[in-house]
């Protein structure tokens, strides 16, 4: 009868051993779940560009015959680099952005960052890289823009999202640009800042962006 007590208290206490640690379990999962699930939140708020605020040409341009230029650039099919092409020749596409850049100041230039067009966007973003580089935490939010374009550089075409294109901008801040050489040291701070700054924010630390700083930081770092 003894045994019989004896053996049936040490199967509840192995029950009751069995549920604490069952009930552990949950907790820990359900608590992992949660760190998994903010992360996840984390990624998707770095990466839908519907966050950010695009503007249509008549919103951000006041005058007519810019804004006509800003509108035909905004229709064309790809941007382009300054030389394409077997010749190594301006395309038309940049013809056209060379005749806007040519009448704006670094004021307009950060506002057609923010223009509908991602083809816009993304040329003047590369003027404040080159021409305006105390401005280049103007593109700060285009990190999170996921927008795909058709880009040509030199003969080779390629689908790229604008994030991808400014950040390489940011990791790759030694190019020489023609005429605008003497902006380099400029270039390198404001670059490294923003790049400090992504590492910073908790929306990108879960990121493929976040990842691709934390690569390119330290060269970027180690050229101040």
């Amino acid at each position: 009868m003894d045994d019989a007590v004896s053996s049936e208290n040490q199967s509840v206490q192995r029950l009751s051993r069995a549920e604490d640690r069952l009930g552990a379990s949950i907790v820990l999962l359900m608590t992992l779940a949660l760190v998994f699930c903010w992360g996840c939140s984390s990624v998707g708020s770095a990466g839908e560009a519907a966050l950010i605020v695009f503007e249509s040409t008549k919103a951000l341009i006041d005058d007519e015959s810019l804004a006509f230029l800003v509108d035909e650039l905004a229709k064309a099919p790809r941007a382009e680099t300054r030389a394409i092409g077997p010749g190594a020749e301006k395309g038309e596409t940049y013809r056209l952005y060379e005749k806007v850049a040519a009448r704006v100041d670094s004021t307009l230039s950060v506002r057609l960052t923010k223009h509908e067009s991602p083809i816009v966007r993304t040329y003047f973003s590369s003027t404040l890289f080159t021409k305006y580089p105390d401005q280049i935490d103007s593109v700060y939010p285009l990190l999170r823009d996921e927008t795909t374009i058709e880009t040509m550089e030199g003969c080779w075409i390629s689908s790229q999202k604008v994030s991808e294109i400014v950040l390489r901008m940011m990791c790759n801040v030694e190019i020489s640009y023609t005429g605008f050489n003497e902006n380099r040291p400029r270039r390198r701070r404001n670059a490294l800042e923003v790049l400090e700054r992504v590492l910073r924010d908790p929306h990108y630390r879960w990121s493929s962006v976040g990842r691709r700083v934390s690569k390119c930081y330290g060269t970027t770092a180690q050229r101040r």
